[in-house]
């Protein structure tokens, strides 16, 4: 029983751990809740390395498990047991942890908060807009995604908004497997092309990997979501729409966490 008390799945996680500064969503605190939440539910989890994560510092054309003093924020990934399973190149195919929604008040293009901000004009809209930024950094809102394959860098572009939209992000993997676009999901791969085609070809559909990677079993709400990631975020409405959804998807993974 996995079963994760409310305040500990909506409390912060903070960057400072075990005597280092690492990006939150692929800390040594969210990588317990990983094994811990994927344990039941993820068809691959004995294949990785969950409960022994790896940093994956480059060294000598190989990744090496050391922290890398050369960055500001460690992250560390679950490695694949078997090296060769997903010929990645030049190295073994990891997942790392990633950030679902992303609501970060920052400077400049990393400002996602500030964006939205600048559409909304009513107290409502902009409870909401700051209810979904303090959610930003939670266990709720970070999730497993392949590191291996620049997957995130599909996530932050989107379809040209680079607001590093989860809905849009879902609409890709949807168009992925109905074939209606397969090359926008591989399309920051460089030579790991072949190797995200062997890992994502281990689901059937958008629901199964949704269910998979974000613990939520709900083909409407999967379907709500890929057609709002088909659509620009351009007017008040617009941001009612995406912080409503981000509201409703912590709920339903919060329920299905303490479920599990």
């Amino acid at each position: 029983m996995v079963s994760v008390s409310r305040s500990k799945l909506r409390e912060e996680i903070l960057s400072n751990q075990n005597e280092k500064k690492y990006d939150p969503d692929s800390s040594p605190k969210s990588w317990e809740q990983y094994a811990a939440s994927y344990k039941h539910s993820y068809s691959l989890y004995s294949e990785f390395g969950f409960e022994n994560p790896e940093y994956a510092t480059w060294e000598n054309c190989n990744y090496v498990n050391k922290a890398d003093i050369k960055v500001t924020y460690q992250r560390l990934y679950a490695f694949s047991r078997d090296g060769g399973k997903f010929n990645a190149k030049p190295h073994v195919f990891r997942l790392g942890g990633e950030t679902d929604w992303n609501f970060k008040e920052a400077e400049l293009q990393e400002n996602k908060f500030g964006r939205l901000s600048k559409l909304i004009k009513k107290d409502d809209s902009k409870k909401n807009l700051v209810e979904c930024k303090n959610m930003y950094h939670t266990l709720l809102n970070f999730s497993i995604m392949p590191a291996t394959g620049n997957v995130q860098s599909v996530k932050s572009k989107g379809y040209g908004d680079y607001l590093d939209r989860f809905d849009s992000f879902v609409a890709i993997i949807s168009d992925y497997y109905l074939k209606n676009n397969t090359k926008l999901l591989l399309s920051k791969s460089r030579r790991n092309g072949e190797a995200l085609e062997k890992y994502f070809s281990n689901f059937k559909d958008v629901y199964d990997y949704f269910e998979q990677h974000y613990l939520i079993d709900n083909q409407k709400y999967v379907d709500r979501l890929v057609s709002s990631g088909k659509q620009k975020i351009e007017t008040e409405k617009d941001v009612d729409r995406y912080t409503s959804l981000a509201k409703e998807y912590w709920k339903l993974k919060e329920n299905s966490l303490n479920q599990l």
